[in-house]
């Protein structure tokens, strides 16, 4: 199994919140579970970490993800309880090893889809399909996250998801509701206006589209790679990846290097040329017979489904 099917497997996600709650309990008292404000930002930057993170071990990967929204919660909710002045409960906290919320519990029955994940028959971040890997019957679209780009869609508060599925088309209309700024990159955050039921089946296809129903027109984020060495610049040992054509990645964008459609690697970038990209210290084992591909991961939406 690969990292990003470990990390976002439901195991996973539900273990590293009962850390987080076990910790933030004893920490301030307060249980982040009985808090839907807290369950749903624990829900985008479980995404967003895994985007932006350059590691290759799981539990590694968990460690930054509770440092960071342990570190956040607990901030948050000492500085609005010592605002307001109100008295916390407090609960005794469960002893031993934190224990899996159990499955059943409505707010964990979820998929998260990330636009990087798209399969053939795509034609980009904001239109594209995805293979479901449960058979599930119905569908609800919970929220969208997308980060901020220079374009039509964020002129506007409003946007239309287009899901289709069964042959059949959903519009459901989205109200951007918050933004949040990690890494000097805005991330819009959108939520149904009105939630629908969609009837599914193991591939749908997504489509973003602005508030009166129009395709948006985007700069690719897949590059195809002519070339992989290890090189030297300025006295430091690089990985250089040569693409065919000139990007828009820049400094510090998370990559994501593809064989045959799978996700073999990731990366942070440390410089960048017109066609070139430079990894410090990094190691990658390519073989010239080979197609490779390389994504921008910075430019990836997430999409939180219910069913």
């Amino acid at each position: 199994m690969s990292l990003h099917d470990m990390y976002f497997s439901k195991k996973n996600k539900n273990y590293i919140f009962s850390i987080l709650q076990d910790l933030i309990l004893k920490e301030t008292g307060f249980n982040i579970n009985q808090n839907e404000d807290y369950i749903d930002l624990y829900r985008i930057k479980y995404s967003l970490i895994f985007e932006r993170t350059n590691v290759d071990n799981l539990a590694e990967l968990n460690k930054l993800l509770i440092d960071e929204v342990g570190n956040l919660f607990i901030n948050d909710i000492q500085s609005k309880y010592k605002e307001k002045q109100i008295e916390i409960v407090y609960e005794t906290p469960t002893k031993g090893l934190p224990t899996i919320p159990e499955e059943s519990k409505e707010e964990f029955r979820d998929i998260y889809i990330n636009s990087s994940e798209r399969i053939g028959d795509s034609f980009g971040r904001y239109n594209y399909c995805i293979q479901l890997k449960d058979f599930i019957n119905e569908i609800t679209i919970q929220e969208i996250t997308i980060p901020e780009e220079n374009n039509i869609l964020f002129s506007n508060p409003l946007l239309c998801l287009v899901i289709t599925s069964n042959n059949k088309e959903y519009q459901v209309f989205c109200k951007l509701d918050q933004k949040l700024e990690q890494n000097h990159k805005i991330y819009n955050t959108y939520y149904p206006i009105r939630k629908l039921k969609i009837q599914s089946k193991d591939k749908i296809r997504i489509e973003i589209r602005t508030n009166n129903n129009s395709e948006i027109e985007i700069p690719t984020d897949i590059h195809k790679v002519r070339k992989m060495k290890n090189i030297k610049n300025e006295q430091k040992d690089y990985l250089g990846i040569l693409v065919e054509e000139k990007h828009n990645l820049s400094e510090k964008d998370p990559i994501g290097i593809y064989c045959d459609n799978q996700l073999i690697q990731t990366f942070i970038i440390d410089k960048v040329t017109d066609n070139c990209v430079l990894l410090e210290n990094k190691k990658f084992n390519y073989e010239d017979n080979k197609k490779y591909l390389l994504m921008n991961m910075n430019l990836q939406n997430n999409i939180l489904l219910n069913y």
